[in-house]
């Protein structure tokens, strides 16, 4: 008789494996969060997370956007993957879409859900703010060396928006 390992939702981490996303809205902004204590020089990130213990990255990458950000997002694509020069670890990188209800949302919000003012974090939860941002503006606030993968998909959002943009 076979055995089945049962499956754990609590499982241990993966520290080597990290899937992180590009989230953007129908503006094409794109969501970054601050993190409460830096890693290294990395405080502004892309959400995402390390993936549990037979994990898939694009799973564990819907699961640390909606438990950093309290949003659903659906991917659209995988960007690529890397050995993280500064962290070491393997990171796999993914372009999503905003998948919520279509309400304005301030640029910058606290971790609080946004339909309601009940907390959707922990109190130890490693994110001390979420930020909508033009794709211009992430390249202000990434301390660390930025995928060229990930580069060239911000110039291309950055580039959409120009073209929307009314001339005065």
């Amino acid at each position: 008789m076979s055995h089945r390992p049962m499956t754990n939702r609590k499982a241990k981490p993966d520290t080597d494996r990290v899937s992180v996303a590009l989230v953007v809205d129908k503006d094409n902004r794109v969501l970054m969060v601050r993190r409460k204590i830096a890693e290294g020089n990395l405080v502004w990130v892309f959400p995402g997370g390390k993936l549990h213990e037979g994990e898939r990255p694009r799973a564990a990458m819907i699961r640390e956007v909606k438990e950093e950000t309290g949003i659903q997002c659906r991917t659209s694509k995988k960007i690529g993957q890397r050995l993280h020069p500064q962290t070491r670890r393997h990171i796999h990188y993914f372009l999503c879409k905003y998948d919520g209800p279509d309400f304005e949302v301030e640029p910058r919000f606290s971790l609080l859900s946004w339909k309601s003012n009940e907390s959707f974090l922990s109190k130890d939860s490693a994110i001390e703010e979420c930020r909508w941002m033009e794709p211009n503006e992430v390249f202000t606030k990434i301390t660390s060396d930025l995928f060229p993968k990930i580069r060239e998909e911000l110039e291309k959002l950055g580039n959409s928006r120009n073209k929307h943009v009314p001339a005065e």
